[in-house]
């Protein structure tokens, strides 16, 4: 059976919204975006055309009263949230940009303001049938929930609990034995061999072999201190000596 109504909630900002919800058939059927307003007194005038409107088995033509500006499309939403990310790096930039790519063919031309749990779920599905990997999916549905966040979309629907991701098996990692890394480092050209070594007894990362000096290695303590713009958290660790003489 149709049904109307509204719920209160407050934006990230701490502005207090009513949105007007509907659906046109009983619990089995989505809910539908009827409006958010400021005052109660608003929502409820819109919550009874509404109810009129399903009164007379009409789906309820929203564009027809609409007089403020629309909500951008989940593609706009996107584009305007990857230009306002100067805070991050341009590796970064690139995995927004993938993620997003994956979602906008199937869900970009919807409005922000009317995208439901159900759109998510569809989402995922659709990119679980593609091939995709759980952690793949995660992230674009993460990427989701940062634009819809942006918008001030409350409840979020990409951060809801109801979202199913697909199941995986994890992956055991076997890593190398001793007999491995000197076969491998065997093999390669003489240039690299300390630095494959280097990563190997450090397990830091790749990037730290060009950034390390001299400086940086304590030999007593055999410890090394990794430069901030070496790591991923663009700090350096805390427990890193601060000086080391070469």
């Amino acid at each position: 059976m149709a049904s109307t109504w509204i719920v209160a909630r407050t934006t990230r900002d701490g502005e207090r919204r009513h949105r007007v919800l509907y659906r046109l058939g009983g619990r089995e059927s989505a809910p539908r975006y009827a409006g958010s307003f400021k005052t109660k007194s608003e929502a409820v005038a819109r919550k009874q055309w509404v109810s009129g409107e399903l009164a007379a088995r009409r789906v309820p033509n929203l564009a027809s009263l609409e007089t403020e500006t629309r909500a951008r499309t989940l593609a706009e939403a996107c584009e305007r949230w990857r230009a306002s990310r100067v805070d991050v790096s341009e590796g970064t930039r690139v995995l927004h940009r993938v993620a997003l790519a994956r979602v906008t063919p199937l869900l970009g031309q919807r409005r922000v303001d009317e995208l439901t749990v159900e759109h998510v779920n569809e989402l995922v599905t659709h990119l679980s049938a593609a091939g995709k990997k759980r952690e793949t999916i995660r992230k674009s549905v993460k990427y989701v929930a940062a634009v819809l966040e942006e918008e001030a979309v409350d409840p979020n629907p990409a951060r809801s609990k109801r979202i199913r991701l697909p199941h995986e098996e994890p992956v055991e990692l076997d890593p190398p034995g001793a007999e491995h890394v000197e076969a491998v480092c065997r093999l390669l050209p003489p240039a690299y061999r300390l630095p494959l070594l280097w990563i190997d007894w450090s397990g830091a990362r790749v990037a730290s072999v060009e950034a390390v000096r001299i400086g940086d290695y304590d030999e007593p303590r055999r410890r090394v201190r990794l430069r901030a713009s070496t790591t991923k958290t663009r700090s350096s660790p805390a427990s890193a000596p601060t000086s080391c003489e070469p």
